[in-house]
This record gives C-alpha cells, structure tokens and sequence, in this order.
C-alpha cells in the first residue's frame, strides 16, 4: 500500500503535533511505502527528515499560504497513494474547491481553541470548528489520541463517533533514564541545580502556568526552583508577569527551547515533573517524563488521566492551594517519588510509535 503523509508540520512552529507526526510517519515507513510530503520554506531545526525511510516529496510555498492547500491534490496524485493522511486538520485542502484523489485520513488533537482558557476571538473559534467540521466530514476516518478527545469532539461537533478512531502516540526510545554522568554535564552545561521541579511545555493561556507560579509562591523558599522549559509565544507574558507578581524571579528560571537531544537528561534530572494544563488533549510530555524515570504530579484535566494512568499523582488546576499541598507531600516523601518513578516507567512502557503505526495502517487498510 502507498500512503501520502502530510508531513508539513513537522517544523519548529509544531512543537507537539511535529513531534508526532515525524513519529508516526518514521515508523510507518518501516511497514509500509511513505511519501512524506514536506515543505522546505519551514523552519525545522528539530526533526531530521532523512531518518524518515520514505520518498520525500517537497513542495515549496509560503508557510500559511493558500498554494499549500491548493498543491496537495495533485501533490498526492502524483505519489499514487491509495491513502491521504493529514496529521492536523489545518493541512486538510477544501473538499469543495480541492478534492483529493484517494481516501483520506485526519488526525484530530483536542479542541482547545474552543475552551476559554485559550482566548481566541469569535472569528477564530468559528474557523477552528469550521476547519475541522470540513475535514472531519471529508475523511473516511478520524484518528484521536485519547477518549477525552474523542468525546469532546461528538459533544462539540456532532460528528459521528463512528469514524473515529483512538490510537494513542508513541514516545521516541531515546526518551529512557539518562545516566547520572550525562545528566550531571547537561547541569553543568546550563546552569542547572541539583534538584529541580520541571515543566516542559508551551506557554499558551490553557498550560495554566499563571497558576502554577501561584501554587509555587505558597511553597517555602528552600523548595528547588522550577524550571520552564519550551519555546515562548511572546503574545502571552502572564507566566513571567505571574514570576514578578509573586517575587519568584530567583526561584523560577525560563530556558526557552531546549535542543531535542538534551530533553532526555533535562527529564532525567528533575526532582518532579509538574504538569498544570487546564484542557489537553493528551499531553505527551507526561509519557515522556515518565520514561525518563521522573516522578509527574499533573492536573485533573481528562486527557491526562489517560495519558498519566494510575502512575502521575493529580490535582485541580484552578485551585492554587491544592497545586501546592501536591508538590509538597510529593517534595517531602522519597519514598513515595521512588514509587512514581517505577510505575511511570511501566506506565510510559506500553506506549510506542510501533504499536501506534500499527493500529494506523489498519485504518488504511480500512479505508483504502
């Protein structure tokens, strides 16, 4: 079977859905034929597209831009595919204006845009339900992440659960627990103290970071500082307002980007991995903690119950006190951080890009 994957968010203005996307699309190519459709005009520090054992099939145009819906069906025409897969709904061409010429396939992440915590305006949400009402409608099937996801989208948009399916990520294998010599240089090379509390993640309105400095200002100034890791969106600064307004500029340090290849011993360095999201769809950064062996106290949220499992310790994002009282029973029992280590390693364990290809070629094969 020949698949045509849309591989154009795999770049550096996708954080997750890029890094899922080149997960999946690597390891489909070792059970099937992948042409992964890319486009050289974005910027793609992170993923190398040559460990993708695949066709690669560019197609330049400006990032954004109408030409890179209008050149997909052809683009896909020419690969001979018996499937189109778009892993966002934003990459899905208009059924009306630019049919394709095979079934297709769409991943769907979470409707978080709708949720007032995201605060898009009116238009916007209207186009985020508009854009995936169309593709969900166009597609032979639908693939989501997690029930949570699932549900919401039925509830939100009336679309028929009987076209979706759920296939949890993967995580990649390089995410293990890093020796203690590699994690010590990665200190010694930033900056890092020898306990950390640790967030990895964006700094958008529904990753609740606000809150989370809030939780943090209530815990005594001997607690290890917490470390913010993640490319910043400069469009919302309430995470460094929150630092000035508590007094926390010596306790709460941002590092920005973090090289893929460091996250690992980051991961494996911390103390506790804290995770504070109001909404998610998944939230893959609680697998990838877990497999580094690092204990994770994240929020209620639903998507996180099924990423987290019985392994993450939970609380109430929207209240402070209870974010706080959680970091500090964890903080203060070892023994209790020793056992959150060994589940989420066994937790993060069953989760697998292999498994996830797996389960998508069925839905090919389904669909084809």
């Amino acid at each position: 079977m020949k698949v045509a994957f849309d591989g154009r968010t795999i770049a550096d203005r996708y954080p997750g859905i890029g890094r899922y996307a080149f997960g999946l699309a690597r390891a489909l190519a070792a059970y099937t034929e992948v042409t992964v459709i890319s486009n050289p005009a974005e910027e793609n520090s992170r993923h190398d597209l040559s460990q993708i054992s695949a066709h690669l099939l560019p197609l330049l145009a400006r990032p954004g831009s109408l030409d890179q819906h209008r050149f997909i069906p052809a683009a896909v025409g020419a690969t001979d595919a018996s499937v189109y897969h778009a892993p966002y709904f934003l990459l899905y061409p208009s059924p009306t204006f630019m049919p394709l010429p095979c079934p297709s396939v769409v991943t769907f992440y979470d409707l978080i845009p709708l949720s007032s915590a995201a605060g898009f305006s009116f238009m916007g949400r209207w186009m985020i339900r508009f854009s995936h009402r169309q593709a969900g409608e166009d597609a032979a099937q639908i693939i989501v992440l997690s029930r949570a996801a699932r549900d919401s989208f039925v509830a939100k948009l009336s679309l028929d659960s009987r076209k979706i399916v759920i296939i949890p990520p993967g995580i990649d294998s390089h995410f293990r627990p890093r020796l203690r010599n590699e994690v010590k240089a990665l200190r010694a090379r930033i900056g890092l103290p020898d306990r950390y509390l640790l967030y990895v993640g964006t700094n958008r309105p529904h990753k609740n970071l606000p809150r989370l400095m809030e939780a943090f200002a209530r815990l005594p100034a001997e607690t290890p500082p917490l470390i913010v890791a993640g490319a910043e969106d400069r469009r919302y600064p309430q995470a460094r307002r929150a630092v000035e307004a508590f007094g926390l500029a010596d306790r709460v340090r941002f590092l920005g980007a973090v090289a893929e290849a460091d996250l690992p011993a980051l991961y494996s360095g911390a103390t506790l991995f804290v995770f504070p999201s109001l909404v998610e769809g998944f939230g893959l950064p609680v697998v990838e903690a877990m497999a580094c062996g690092t204990p994770v106290a994240c929020s209620n949220a639903p998507g996180l119950e099924e990423a987290g499992g019985a392994a993450a310790v939970r609380f109430d994002p929207t209240n402070s006190a209870s974010v706080a009282e959680t970091l500090s029973r964890i903080l203060e029992d070892a023994g209790e951080r020793d056992e959150m280590r060994r589940r989420g390693i066994e937790h993060a364990a069953s989760f697998s890009w292999e498994r996830a290809a797996e389960a998508t070629l069925r839905v090919y094969e389904a669909v084809a």
